[in-house]
Parts: structure tokens; sequence; C-alpha cells
């Protein structure tokens, strides 16, 4: 089964708060292969930066953090979390996003079909900095096909991103504009090669950033036919016994 982007919403926060929900959100896949997975960038009002508790749904799936920068030294983070096809319950029509303390956020939620069982490859991050030039790489991929997910996270209202690397279809940036701000741009791609990924770009102005990438194996190909000497052998068998 191949890989494939059944659908992906974004979702931008109000005024500062513990957490961040969708209610009109609905997750059409019901086959095997199904996974979800969830972006989001957040800033708290200072130092250390807040991290996210838990994520739950409708449906009662388990998420499972990919991936979190959370800095001592900075209020700007991001985190990927996800749902394994391997134990995705179908029907999810509502999700929530929980913080350790207030905070404001976006986040991008990803349906996609074609997932492998435990299909987590790379979970990576940028080094973040006060700085305009976000950036992280990954190690080479375990397999030719697998869905990337990226995001920058900016703590501003106002800044641009631009240059960003190509071979990612890009989001536009999502903005929170209420104290302390913040925003992001995500990237998604499905791959063709066993090759390192990179994501970066250039910030109008210095801000606090965060860059983070993960990605996920696909499904192997089932053939529909088994191997011939199986046949072979339930024949002589059902011969025998008769």
């Amino acid at each position: 089964m191949a890989l494939s982007e059944v659908q992906e919403v974004a979702l931008t926060g109000g005024a500062s708060s513990t957490s961040l929900s969708d209610p009109g959100f609905t997750a059409t896949g019901s086959a095997a292969g199904t996974g979800l997975v969830i972006a989001v960038a957040f800033r708290n009002s200072s130092s250390p930066a807040t991290s996210v508790s838990s994520i739950t749904d409708s449906a009662g799936n388990t998420w499972v953090k990919a991936i979190a920068d959370n800095p001592a030294t900075r209020n700007q983070a991001a985190e990927i979390w996800y749902v394994d096809p391997s134990t995705y319950i179908p029907g999810v029509t509502t999700y929530t996003i929980t913080f350790a303390a207030a905070c404001v956020a976006v986040a991008r939620f990803y349906e996609i079909s074609g997932g492998a069982s435990s299909w987590l490859d790379q979970a990576v991050k940028g080094a973040g900095a006060n700085s305009s030039a976000p950036t992280v790489s990954t190690a080479t991929l375990a397999q030719a096909s697998e869905f990337a997910i990226s995001i920058i996270g900016i703590g501003s209202n106002a800044a641009t991103l631009s240059g960003l690397t190509s071979g990612w279809s890009t989001s536009t940036m999502d903005i929170n504009g209420s104290s302390p701000t913040t925003e992001e741009t995500s990237g998604h791609q499905i791959t063709a090669a066993t090759t390192a990924l990179t994501f970066a770009g250039t910030i109008s102005i210095a801000r606090v950033w965060s860059d983070l990438i993960a990605t996920f194996k696909a499904a192997a190909a089932v053939s529909g036919r088994p191997p011939a000497p199986l046949v072979v052998r339930q024949a002589i068998m059902r011969a025998v016994n008769f």
C-alpha cells in the first residue's frame, strides 16, 4: 500500500491556555495502515519552555511523542506526536492537546494512509536559538518510502520565513497573535530514496525558534498469491488424509 496524505488540517488557538482543541475535526480513515500525526508549536510567557503533557481524542487512540524541543533557556517550543497504524482506532471527531503550563499555540493535524506498524523512523530537532537561521537534518532514512513531516515554530507574530528547503510541500504561516505570540510553518513530503532530509529557512528577523522533523515508514507491499510450495504441500496432505 502506497503512502498517501488523506488530509491536513491547521488549528490556531486563541488566548494563552493549558489546552488546544479541535471539536469540528473528523478523521476519515478506517482501513489498516491509517496513522495520525500532530505537529504543534507553542510559546509561554517566559523561559523555560513548557511542554505537551498529553494528546487525547474522541476515539481513545494512544498518542505517542516522537520528538520535542522544550528549551530551558527559551520560551518557544515545538513537538510532534503520532498514533501508530498498528493501534489506530477509527472514528476521531475531536482531539485535545494538553500543555503543562499556559501558552499560545498553533497545530497541524495529518491523517496518513499506507503506514507500517511501528512506523516511526527518524525524529530529530535543530539546535534551536535566537537567530534567523532555523535548520535541522535527519540521518539516512531506513527505507525509500517514508512520510516526512517538519515544523518550524517561531516566537513572533510578525516574522516571515523564506528560502525553505526544496522538496517539501509547505504550508502558509499559521499565526497566533495572542500574547506572547507564536507562529509556525510546516512541511511534508513522501520520499522515494534512502537519503537524509533537511528542513531550513531564513527568518526575516532574529527570533527564538524550534525546528523538527519526524519520518514515518510505508507498509511493505503484500503479495496476493501464496508461495507455490505451500499450495502443493496442502494438496498432498488433503489427498493422504482422504
